[in-house]
């Protein structure tokens, strides 16, 4: 790697009206194929180690890796479904069941309230949505009394923000079922005997949300609450069939029907079940479909953490950015610089803040080597990682925000000697150009960074870090550090 992110200078500071939910009909092996999971953006080396794990963030519970047991024996749709035929066709999602192992990761105590949703909206001075207004929050307001109440009516992309703002993540299916009942096949997150006063179902009285965390007896082996009723859950899984997938034969009388369940990838997963939900839709296996552009009063969420730090931040900043360059070799997750801090309110249960500096380079590949890469990257800066921070950078001088960080060599750039002779034709400078305050590069005054498209002038005589935004504009430089063909 011919950079460091040590050379970078930078400042840290650290210090219901309820809507029903859309209807779900009501309902009623062999030896399991262990698969490994990895959340990598790519498939990539993992060098994390122990001491550099995050203490669990407030709210949240470690989920410890391991093996979890997912799905249900097709010998046990008929049973489950009661016979019935659009009973069955919902069971046969589950069919078949296998094992997964997965990593290490954090999972929120509890499902997200409307009072979380609350400071969300007021830090980043949104309005709640109409969806939400009209089905939950009448004029724009948590009704009295709920605050702890789990948000419903929000869908994936509005989730994403908020995940995006706090550090988190949706967890996927496996990593939720292991949460829910560990290495175990337990039906429910207290076992297998159905208990209604272990969660908010179709069974209580009355059937209704409630705050979260009031069923004591239902928790989790891990010690979550809600995995089962009160609102359905998101995860970060499409709604596809297992691995080993068939459909199913069922003898009814003399003639054989065809079970297979209608499954859409551009559906994301829902698990657990809701407060007006039968027993068996609140099993840990049950599993459906739902549009991530639709919301429900039936339908929560609760948030996930990798156990690596800034690593989903990392995530968030990767998907915003995708530079081209990267695309091929992704960036190393398992060798991120990360430092965050969470402002957590304990009383009122929420994350007030989230500060965060990370940086990750490039997955190791093919990188050319040091005397190459000066002569290659005159015209086209080689990416090597990708650098988000939520605090203002000193040098260069760069708002909060996501950027690329790429290495150029010394020479006038293609676009540079195009800027010049625009230049050249209007008679001088544009006046519009940042001017620079000594070695830093001042941004464009009163235009936010992530809009320019114009790459700023820097000296092109020297080997520079460049920063580059989404729009693959350079935002920002410093000069690089010398360095050999060994470093690379």
């Amino acid at each position: 790697m011919i950079v460091n992110v040590a050379c970078l200078t930078v400042l840290m500071v650290a210090s219901a009206t309820a809507q029903s939910p859309r209807p779900v009909a009501q309902a009623v092996g062999p030896e399991p194929v262990v698969v490994k999971v990895t959340h990598d953006i790519r498939v990539v080396r993992n060098t994390v180690s122990e001491s550099t794990r995050a203490l669990v963030p407030q709210g949240m519970v470690n989920v410890p890796a391991g093996e979890v047991v997912l799905g249900t024996p097709a010998e046990d749709v008929e049973k489950l479904g009661q016979g019935d035929k659009t009973n069955m066709t919902l069971i046969a999602a589950e069919v078949p069941r296998h094992a997964l192992t997965v990593d290490e990761f954090f999972i929120d105590m509890t499902e997200v309230t409307n009072l979380q949703w609350k400071v969300f909206l007021d830090a980043t001075r949104r309005q709640p949505s109409s969806v939400l207004v009209e089905y939950g929050w009448p004029e724009g307001k948590i009704p009295a009394g709920e605050e702890q109440y789990p948000v419903g009516n929000v869908n994936i992309p509005e989730i994403r923000d908020f995940l995006a703002w706090c550090g988190k993540r949706l967890p996927t299916e496996a990593e939720w079922v292991r949460a829910a009942r560990g290495a175990e096949a337990a039906a429910y997150p207290w076992g297998d005997r159905w208990n209604s006063k272990a969660c908010q179902s179709g069974m209580s009285v009355p059937a209704v949300p409630v705050a979260v965390g009031s069923h004591v007896e239902g928790k989790s082996p891990f010690g979550v609450f809600d995995l089962a009723g009160n609102v359905f859950e998101w995860v970060d899984s499409p709604f596809v069939q297992y691995p080993g997938f068939e459909p199913l034969d069922w003898k009814r009388g003399r003639e054989k029907v065809k079970i297979s369940p209608e499954f859409n990838s551009t559906q994301k997963v829902i698990k657990g079940g809701a407060f007006n939900s039968t027993r068996e839709l609140c099993r840990v296996d049950f599993r459906t479909g739902f549009n991530p552009s639709d919301s429900d009063a039936g339908l929560g969420f609760r948030a996930a953490r990798s156990a690596e730090p800034a690593l989903d931040t990392v995530r968030h900043a990767y998907e915003k950015l995708a530079p081209p360059s990267l695309l091929t070799d992704g960036i190393d997750v398992g060798d991120i610089f990360g430092i965050e801090v969470t402002d957590y309110d304990n009383e009122r249960k929420v994350i007030e803040n989230y500060r965060y500096l990370a940086f990750a380079h490039r997955a190791f590949g093919l990188t050319p080597a040091y005397s190459r890469l000066k002569k290659d990257t005159v015209d086209e800066p080689f990416v090597v990682g990708i650098l988000t921070t939520s605090e203002e950078l000193k040098q260069p001088l760069l708002p909060a925000g996501s950027y690329a960080v790429a290495f150029k060599g010394k020479g006038e750039s293609k676009r540079y000697k195009e800027w010049e002779k625009e230049q050249r034709r209007n008679g001088g400078r544009d006046q519009n150009l940042p001017e620079r305050a000594g070695d830093v590069m001042v941004p464009w005054p009163g235009i936010p960074v992530q809009d320019v498209v114009e790459d700023i002038e820097f000296d092109q005589e020297v080997e520079a870090l460049v920063f580059l935004n989404a729009n693959n504009a350079i935002v920002g430089m410093v000069p690089a550090l010398e360095a050999k063909d060994a470093d690379t």
